[in-house]
């Protein structure tokens, strides 16, 4: 697929696939504004402290409309409190030379990875 024809502007825009003559996809997505807000989505919800777990946490820059801002650079600093401790963050950008254990990352095209392990209760 090319698109050579669409040009940018600020807004919505739709596809919709046809497959056959049939309609048979279609996707809308919106343009952003600035950033606002950070959307955090782990991949378990709750961590055992019991255990030497590792929890995924995925982190979305979004902005005031909760939609995604794919060219944020904005650098995310991590906390964690209680038994748990940062084992990573990451960005997936393969410039970014930032040491895995910094708390402190660069989003890239928008997105950041913050990886945590169980302390376990003592």
């Amino acid at each position: 697929m090319r698109w050579d024809e669409v040009k940018y502007k600020p807004g919505e825009l739709k596809v919709i696939a046809y497959k056959n003559g049939k309609r048979w996809a279609e996707d809308i997505v919106h343009t952003s504004v600035k950033a606002a807000k950070l959307a955090i989505n782990a991949e378990e919800k709750e961590m055992d402290y019991n255990k030497d777990e590792l929890i995924f946490i995925n982190v979305q820059v979004e902005d005031f409309n909760g939609t995604p801002v794919p060219n944020a650079m904005d650098e995310i600093k991590f906390i964690v409190e209680g038994p748990a401790e940062i084992v990573t963050t990451d960005n997936g950008d393969p410039n970014d030379m930032t040491v895995f254990l910094s708390h402190t990352r660069k989003a890239f095209k928008g997105k950041s990875l913050l990886i945590v392990r169980s302390l376990g209760q003592g």
